[in-house]
């Protein structure tokens, strides 16, 4: 399985397939925080699966984000994530899985995932 999953604080679900979510040019996860703010919600929770993998984070109060990024491994190989991210005020907290395994990682706002990740 490769996708994610949101609830609002509404007890709405939605997931990445959802074809109200399709419709634009930008990502189902930011169609989603349109959404959200056109009609007052949040996202409480995320929750990303990859592979065999199923990871998640609470809002807590602060805003969540999902995506994927790909990391060089050893300078050799590139590794495919998938991730869901808490922006708090003084860190961002990290939640990240390539399938196999899962990563906590937290790091100052504004730096990517791949500078603090070791695969």
């Amino acid at each position: 399985m490769d996708t994610w999953l949101a609830q609002l604080d509404d007890g709405s679900g939605w997931t990445e397939q959802e074809r109200a979510l399709r419709d634009g040019e930008v990502s189902p996860w930011q169609r989603l925080e349109e959404l959200a703010d056109e009609t007052g919600r949040t996202v409480t929770i995320a929750v990303v699966c990859l592979g065999r993998v199923t990871i998640s984070l609470e809002a807590e109060g602060y805003p969540l984000t999902c995506g994927q990024t790909v990391v060089s491994h050893r300078e050799t190989a590139q590794v495919y994530l998938k991730w869901v991210r808490r922006e708090e005020q003084d860190r961002w907290v990290w939640r990240a899985t390539d399938g196999k395994m899962a990563w906590r990682v937290v790091t100052p706002p504004g730096d990517p995932l791949h500078r603090h990740i070791r695969i």
